[in-house]
């Protein structure tokens, strides 16, 4: 018998104990029958340790201690080894990201998923630093640049990098924007940046961004990442509907959120802009309650947009829509949710 505060000794484990708990683990480690106690527990104990190529031996001395001693065979050649995985490659490790922000927050955010992917990094906090930073010799591996920035912007920044001497004008840039209109790819694509990151900032897809542009032939070809489950989906919110019972709903809900976008198409080719609001406030109600994360957030700001009398450049309803298919393929892939043809 060995209590947890025991100090076991290289060989073996020695704690006194008094004969009434000698006693008691004699009866539990042996076969009772009527009031007479027969020591078969120990003996069955130590056939099975022989049996696995090992031994267990007991020594007492009344009422000062009793010890058991459980010798063990060792691991052979060809047993499976219980050495740790090897770590999985990590090509980003030791890499430089220079990270161009306006907001702390945000460099903050794109600091510590870039030093999470194993990348050293610096900091700019508008884009007239960034090319600064660059003409005074830094070379970094990749730059991650905001587009909305007071001065300049991500994409004029961009465009003047690319006129630098050196090693500097062929950094690949990433764009971290919430904005991806088909007007802002066109002028990340001309400006020369290598691919555009929706925020919120998904670690895979920054990773996966990354080894694309590190390993590219050089010629941008900018198009925003797909988002992932995580980005499209509100998890925890579908996941209520799985525990109350309510997931048939969700492929209604879906219809009707296309009945929304179809309406809103129609609003804007014909510049009606309450029947354009009316729209995307059903669309922004529904698809929060839904669980579609990437959809509302988008509808959310258009929305506001639209109530503060800021026109779209592009036609909101063709990037809610591309966001709805893909909101509606995760449901598929990730919970079997299935919309009507």
């Amino acid at each position: 018998y060995v209590p947890n505060h025991a100090q076991p000794g290289p060989a073996h484990s020695r704690m006194p104990v008094d004969d009434q708990l000698i006693a008691r683990t004699a009866r539990k480690l042996s076969t009772r029958q009527s009031h007479e106690i027969f020591g078969l527990g120990l003996s069955f104990c130590r056939r099975v340790m022989l049996a696995l190529g090992g031994d267990i031996q007991c020594r007492s001395e009344h009422g000062r201690f009793t010890e058991f001693t459980l010798s063990f065979p060792p691991a052979l050649a060809n047993e499976p080894s219980l050495a740790p995985a090897p770590a999985p490659h990590r090509p980003l490790v030791g890499l430089t990201a220079l990270v161009v922000d306006d907001q702390a927050l945000n460099r903050a955010i794109a600091r510590a998923l870039a030093r999470d992917l194993g990348l050293r990094t610096l900091e700019a906090e508008h884009g007239q630093q960034a090319l600064d930073m660059l003409r005074s010799g830094v070379v970094p591996d990749a730059i991650l640049m905001d587009i909305n920035m007071p001065g300049l912007d991500g994409i004029a920044t961009t465009r003047l990098l690319r006129e630098l001497p050196g090693a500097a004008a062929r950094v690949p840039v990433l764009a971290l924007t919430a904005n991806d209109s088909p007007a802002v790819l066109a002028a990340a694509r001309a400006g020369g940046l290598h691919a555009v990151l929706i925020k919120p900032i998904d670690a895979a897809a920054l990773e996966h961004a990354l080894i694309s542009a590190l390993q590219g032939s050089g010629d941008p070809s900018v198009s925003p990442l797909a988002p992932s489950a995580s980005e499209l989906l509100n998890t925890r919110r579908v996941d209520d509907f799985g525990r109350l019972g309510l997931m048939d709903e969700l492929p209604g809900a879906l219809m009707d959120m296309r009945g929304h976008l179809r309406a809103l198409e129609q609003a804007e080719a014909l510049d009606d802009l309450d029947a354009a609001r009316d729209a995307l406030h059903a669309l922004v109600g529904l698809s929060g309650e839904c669980g579609a994360k990437a959809l509302h957030g988008l509808a959310r700001r258009r929305y506001a947009a639209l109530l503060d009398g800021q026109a779209s450049s592009a036609p909101v309803a063709t990037e809610l829509r591309a966001l709805l298919e893909a909101t509606e393929q995760a449901l598929a892939q990730r919970y079997g949710v299935q919309v009507p043809a």
